[in-house]
């Protein structure tokens, strides 16, 4: 994966993508920012899922 900064995320999404816990909702989110100056949220969260299932083998 490649690094990207995290401060190029507006506040209230990075808040809301930390606090969730829900993979189905997190994926339910990722197909609401669906334009091109999304592209850093959805990686984001994408990042978000795949430490919640990480964590849900161990």
């Amino acid at each position: 994966m490649t690094p990207f900064d995290i401060t190029s995320i507006p506040d209230h999404i990075y808040v809301k993508i930390v606090e969730t816990e829900d993979i189905a909702e997190l994926i339910a989110m990722k197909k609401l920012y669906t334009s091109k100056k999304h592209t850093l949220v959805r990686e984001a969260i994408g990042q978000r899922i795949e430490n919640l299932r990480y964590h849900q083998k161990n």
